[in-house]
């Protein structure tokens, strides 16, 4: 009796994570998106879409790679993360270097410093990893508001990175902190 009720919890969670794993890279659409960005807006390109991710964040990815987009994949996307509220920008540099530094063995990144049209001083951080599918840049700008503390991470394959930047550019530039 015992190994039959076993075996019956096992294979609904094995269906349960089946299940979760198809609607992790479900496309969504402009609803889902306005709903889910509660805190913050950001204006996504026509030649984009919008679809969920794992662990259930929502990326946005050129059309053109809607096919590729899967677990590890390196399709180019972009994700936005809330993180803690930092006192100012620089605290939010130094707990997000802090953190990659202790995930990553040898974390070798370069910091850019540019202006936001609403933030003005926003930091960049860019790294590479080597993934399954090859080498991935990964852009992450932070945005620090008095209230709110935001970082943008746009990822892709080293190969077709730069393909992108213009978009990715436009987006970061329209981000916008609500309330």
């Amino acid at each position: 009796m015992r190994f039959t009720f076993y075996i019956v919890i096992v294979q609904f969670l094995a269906h349960n994570t089946y299940s979760q794993k198809l609607e992790a890279y479900k496309i969504v659409n402009e609803s889902i998106v306005k709903n889910y960005y509660k805190d913050y807006r950001i204006d996504v390109p026509d030649n984009w879409i919008s679809h969920k991710t794992d662990p259930g964040l929502i990326a946005h990815t050129p059309k053109n790679y809607k096919d590729s987009i899967g677990t590890f994949s390196n399709t180019p996307s972009l994700i936005i993360r809330k993180e803690r509220r930092s006192r100012d920008i620089n605290h939010l540099l130094k707990e997000f270097l802090v953190t990659k530094k202790s995930y990553y063995k040898i974390f070798q990144y370069e910091i850019l410093k540019i202006k936001h049209p609403i933030y003005n001083n926003c930091h960049v951080v860019v790294y590479e990893t080597l993934e399954r599918n090859g080498k991935v840049r990964i852009m992450c700008f932070l945005i620090n508001d008095k209230r709110k503390s935001f970082a943008i991470y746009y990822s892709s394959n080293i190969i077709f990175f730069d393909d992108h930047i213009s978009d990715v550019e436009k987006m970061v530039n329209s981000f916008r902190i609500l309330n």
